[in-house]
């Protein structure tokens, strides 16, 4: 994993999978139902299944602590628990 100081340079340097065009997979909208949503979150995840980037997403995220999204394969339940310090 890079432990750059800079933890959305190293995502960026790792060239991930996601970017511009699939961000409402990550995120979601405002109203969706929960079926939509896990629908919605199985695509994203997949995406991140074959990402070059999942340990400096994950890295990332962890700085940031989003409420909502789909950050290195993982949903908030799933984040829920994992610390910076165990993935360092």
């Amino acid at each position: 994993m890079n432990r750059s100081a800079d933890p959305l340079g190293a995502v960026l340097a790792a060239g991930p999978a996601c970017g511009p065009d699939t961000a409402d997979l990550f995120i979601g909208i405002d109203e969706e139902t929960f079926d939509e949503c896990q629908e919605r979150e199985r695509h994203a995840k997949a995406i991140c299944r074959r990402c070059p980037a999942l340990v400096e997403c994950l890295a990332y995220s962890l700085v940031l602590d989003p409420s909502d999204g789909v950050w290195a394969g993982l949903s908030p339940e799933d984040r829920n628990g994992i610390t910076a310090e165990a993935v360092a």
